[in-house]
Formats: structure tokens, C-alpha cells, sequence
């Protein structure tokens, strides 16, 4: 026999489908939707900061940082003429001569 359930959303009454054992919304766009928000507040809120900010945002910055300080080192090697002249400035200033086998272009 058919029962009915009751949307947790709008609701109204629906023939649930007998696959879905613990189905509770109905199949409208909003209902859904508020399902949605519903399952991702559930899921990302142990993720939440004191903040208020997500640690995947957190992550996500920190990842495209991470590529463009890569990416401009790539790119920035190519003006510089060779990596070892720069990173000798950096961590030996006293030396200012270049290697014997850079060759500048």
C-alpha cells in the first residue's frame, strides 16, 4: 500500500519512492535545492573556522600562491639568464661573479 509523506521543505504531501527508503523532500526544484543546502551545511561544517571561513578556501588560496610564485619562477628564470646567478645573490651577496659555464645570451 502507498503511504504518503510530508516534504520537509514545502510541505506538501507526496508518494515517496519505494527505492528511496528515507526519502523526505518532495521532487520540486526548490525543495531540492533546500536539500542541497541542507546536505552541505551538514558536511561542511566541521570544515568551518572560528572565522567563519572554509579550510578548502584556505586551501585554495594557498594553492594558487603556490602557482604563481612557480610560475614566475619558471618565467622569471628566463629573464634573469640562469637561476644560479640569483640564487647566489641572494644567499651569498659577498659573490658577485657569475659560474664559468653560464654563458650570457
Amino acid at each position: 500500500m502507498n503511504r504518503t509523506i510530508r516534504c520537509a521543505h514545502c510541505r506538501c504531501l507526496v508518494l515517496p519512492n519505494p527505492r528511496v527508503k528515507t526519502q523526505r523532500f518532495c521532487s520540486n526544484k526548490t525543495c531540492q535545492g533546500a536539500r542541497k543546502a541542507q546536505w552541505q551545511r551538514t558536511k561542511l561544517a566541521p570544515l568551518l573556522l572560528d572565522s567563519g571561513v572554509l579550510c578548502s578556501d584556505i586551501v585554495r588560496e594557498a594553492q594558487l600562491l603556490f602557482k604563481a610564485i612557480e610560475k614566475e619562477g619558471l618565467q622569471g628564470g628566463k629573464g634573469d639568464n640562469n637561476w644560479v646567478v640569483r640564487h647566489r645573490q641572494i644567499h651569498d651577496p659577498g659573490i658577485q661573479q657569475e659560474p664559468y659555464w653560464f654563458v650570457r645570451d
